[in-house]
Order: structure tokens, then C-alpha cells, then sequence
């Protein structure tokens, strides 16, 4: 990764968004960085903490993510999937536990099991 540092600066001046995809960008491009550099990493590591506490907002009560806070995706490349119930759904759940593995190695926390995929 070119510029580790400045992208590092880049992420924490506009923090992660709240919506799927972008959070899980923003954890995706904080955590490739720091396997190149420790450059603000407590700094990161605050971050992750209210990160995890957005993610944990997108969780319902069938203990699956919704791409959206309270409701499934309802389409998908332009296809109805769902009428967008509040429960979890695939793309949430997998977009939002695999941010939840990367938490978990930014904040250093000795979980067995936990391992990251390559997208």
C-alpha cells in the first residue's frame, strides 16, 4: 500500500460511515495499513471501539446484521430480494462480520476462531 500514513490520516479526519459497504471499506483500508505501519494506531484503535458499537446497531434480534440500521436489503444489483423486514440479511451479516474480524486484530483481542478473509 503507497502512502500508508496519509490514507491512515485520510480515515480517522472522516471517521467510518454507518452504512454497510463504506464501514466495512473504512475498517478494511485502516486494518491493511497497519500491517505496514503503526502510525496513529491507539488513535485507530478509539476509533474501532465506537466503530464496533455502530456495527453492533445494525445487529437484530434473529442475531443478523442488516445492510441498513432496522431493516434487510431490499434489492440487490437492481433485483427485489426482500420487502426489508427488521432482520438480519446475507450481504449485512457477511459484510459486518467480516469488519468484526478485523476489529477484533486492530484491537489486538486474543480470540480464537476469529480469522480474516481475503475478499
Amino acid at each position: 500500500i503507497h502512502y500508508p500514513e496519509k490514507l491512515i490520516d485520510t480515515c480517522l479526519i472522516q471517521g467510518p460511515p454507518s452504512d454497510g459497504c463504506h464501514v466495512v471499506d473504512w475498517i478494511y483500508v485502516v486494518h491493511r495499513c497497519l500491517l505496514q505501519t503503526q502510525h496513529r494506531k491507539s488513535e485507530i484503535q478509539i476509533q474501532c471501539l465506537e466503530t464496533a458499537q455502530m456495527i453492533k446497531s445494525h445487529q437484530n434480534v434473529d442475531l443478523g446484521f442488516s445492510y441498513k440500521q432496522g431493516q434487510a436489503q431490499t434489492n440487490y444489483y437492481g433485483a427485489k430480494i426482500t420487502t426489508g423486514l427488521d432482520e438480519g440479511d446475507i450481504h449485512g451479516t457477511c459484510l459486518l462480520l467480516w469488519a468484526i474480524s478485523m476489529l477484533v486484530d486492530i484491537l489486538e483481542f486474543d480470540e480464537p476462531g476469529w480469522h480474516i478473509i481475503r475478499p
